[in-house]
């Protein structure tokens, strides 16, 4: 496919590997510590930093999100994404907060409604350093923004916020999303 594919399915074979390790274990800690020393050292891994390994990143990204879904592994899985978002801003140079974004928050904003997922988002409200990641999850789902916000974000995002991100985006106000027909 492409000259990355090799690098992607040894990064993959590795997590698998270190998910397996997990399950057979009843998740260890010394398993899980081994599953997060793989996703440590893939995200720390320059080919994927450098951007032009933009498989390798989203396939590694996609199955840090996905522990996210496992009850035993959601807790370290989602402090390792936080500590993404701090380092990570959606302009950064490399392109790793776009990543970040499609690869883990966009998704927790994206219909169904899982809360638990939605909580830990708004959770990102809270720090300076990570508040980007909530208002770019629903960049292309703004309609969702102040319903979640109401539900989930226990008033770290208010209505003002909303107001005033909608604004930024020349969204203008509610009034203006809600006659969009929506599927």
């Amino acid at each position: 496919m492409t000259a990355n594919r090799p690098l992607v399915e040894v990064a993959e074979a590795e997590i698998d590997a270190a998910v397996a390790g997990c399950e057979a274990s009843a998740y260890s800690k010394a398993s899980r510590d081994a599953l997060w020393s793989v996703f440590h050292r893939w995200l720390a891994d320059p080919r994927l930093l450098s951007g032009t390994a933009s498989q390798l990143r989203v396939t590694v990204l996609n199955e840090l999100t996905i522990r996210v879904g496992d009850e035993h592994l959601r807790n370290e899985a989602w402090e390792i994404l936080r500590e993404l978002a701090r380092r990570y801003s959606d302009d950064d140079p490399e392109g790793m907060g776009i990543s970040l974004k499609i690869a883990a928050f966009e998704v927790f904003a994206e219909p169904p409604e899982v809360p638990y997922t939605l909580e830990l988002l708004f959770t990102l409200a809270e720090e300076p350093e990570t508040r980007w990641a909530v208002f770019a999850a629903y960049e292309n789902l703004p309609w969702r923004l102040r319903p979640h916000a109401v539900k989930y974000s226990q008033g770290r995002i208010t209505d003002a916020d909303c107001d005033a991100w909608l604004r930024s985006r020349g969204l203008g106000d509610d009034e203006y999303l809600m006659p969009r027909k929506r599927d």
